[in-house]
């Protein structure tokens, strides 16, 4: 394990304690654990707080940045998501924070298949027990089926990226992530901000990972380990997963209400500070 890779700062940094109403004693459950950064702010306002990760690495990493003063008050959970109310029976909370964006770590991690520049296989596992890599979805999802997951992602472009993948692994299959960012580059052209695979990356990422099919399980079991008041917040980082909290929000008229009407994102300050959060949105529900 390395922490060569800097840490990766989540969006809503130094937010949290005030987002969440913390104070010393509050208990607080962060699903998505990372490199810890989120975590640390609720351990620092005085919460005691368990983490979830399905990312043995993660963890490790979060275990080395946060300071070990802080570790008495912490307990993590090496688990998807989905199974937070069989490993969390009788516990109520002050508040919940589900952060959906990839990890800094991971995604420059060359032996991961995150990165656009790796020649290491397309994996994009987060869970090494799932069986199917990236690269084998690339391999096997006919042209139509790419298309939806690249669509899922946002992917203006998903059509004809699904016609090139299809077309070029005739004649030679897809296997780094420096193969297909260069295919998405070629047909899309040049950018200054924003990679053009970025989206292509997110759609199979969130394929690899059934992404949608966690937070579809995740979401329902949550009013449930909130305390009455306590608050819900979920970070999103494209349409496809806000329309989902969106609606989930919905479904609960009677254990749930909306925070604020319309999500919040980051200000322009902190996207000056951090680029990677520009199109994060932050949606907060209380416990009635």
């Amino acid at each position: 394990m390395t922490t060569k890779i800097p840490r990766h700062n989540p969006a809503y940094s130094g937010l949290i304690a005030k987002l969440f109403n913390l104070k010393s004693g509050s208990l607080f459950l962060d699903l998505t654990l990372g490199d810890g950064g989120h975590t640390q702010e609720a351990l620092q306002a005085g919460a005691k707080v368990i983490s979830f990760d399905i990312d043995p690495e993660s963890i490790q990493r979060a275990k080395q940045f946060i300071p070990q003063n802080l570790h008495k008050n912490w307990t993590v959970v090496n688990s998807n998501m989905t199974q937070v109310s069989q490993r969390l029976t009788n516990q109520r909370f002050n508040g919940i924070l589900i952060d959906l964006g990839p990890s800094q770590y991971q995604i420059l991690s060359p032996n991961r298949g995150f990165s656009f520049s790796s020649n290491q296989a397309l994996d994009m596992r987060l869970d090494k027990n799932l069986g199917v890599t990236a690269k084998d979805f690339l391999a096997a999802l006919g042209q139509k089926e790419l298309e939806q997951v690249f669509r899922l992602a946002d992917e203006p472009r998903a059509k004809q990226i699904a016609q090139a993948i299809v077309s070029n692994r005739k004649i030679s299959p897809i296997t780094t992530g420096q193969q297909l960012a260069n295919l998405v580059t070629k047909l899309k052209g040049s950018y200054k901000k924003t990679h053009p695979a970025t989206q292509v990356f997110l759609g199979l990422r969130m394929a690899v990972n059934l992404e949608r099919e966690v937070i579809q399980k995740t979401l329902p079991q949550l009013p449930d380990l909130l305390k009455t008041n306590g608050i819900l917040g979920i970070i999103s980082f494209h349409s496809g997963e806000d329309k989902l909290v969106k609606q989930f929000g919905k479904d609960q008229p009677e254990t749930l209400s909306v925070i604020y009407k319309k999500p919040l994102k980051p200000t322009a300050e902190e996207i000056n500070n951090n680029p990677r959060v520009r199109s994060a949105c932050l949606r907060l529900f209380k416990k009635i």
